[in-house]
């Protein structure tokens, strides 16, 4: 029973995270199996946020997601500097430039 929703559930003991693909019915399955919170590492093909809400999950990761984003963001800023020589991506650094001085003004 390694990796299904009856294996997930005889091992739960506090929050437990169930692998990023998971269905919303095996979700469900865990949810009904046990009497903790369900904790789900979100992924590509994780159901909506509203819909594992609707399945009793209460508590949802992204894991290290958002960091990748971040990367993500830099490396193609990077591309286009080093490739094009323009800096066409600096107009979405506006956003995080006004986030980061509202966060970490003294």
């Amino acid at each position: 029973m390694q990796g299904s929703p009856e294996g997930t559930s005889r091992r739960s003991g506090g929050w437990r995270a169930m692998t990023k693909d998971r269905k919303l019915e095996d979700i469900r399955q865990v949810v009904a199996a046990v009497d903790l919170p369900l904790s789900v590492l979100a992924g590509p093909n994780t159901p909506t946020v509203a819909a594992l809400s609707d399945a009793g999950v209460k508590r949802i990761s992204v894991g290290g997601t958002f960091f990748y984003v971040g990367i993500g963001a830099v490396a193609e800023a990077a591309r286009e500097l080093l490739e094009q020589g323009t800096f066409g991506s600096w107009s979405t650094a506006g956003p995080g430039r006004d986030i980061a001085r509202a966060t970490f003004k003294s």
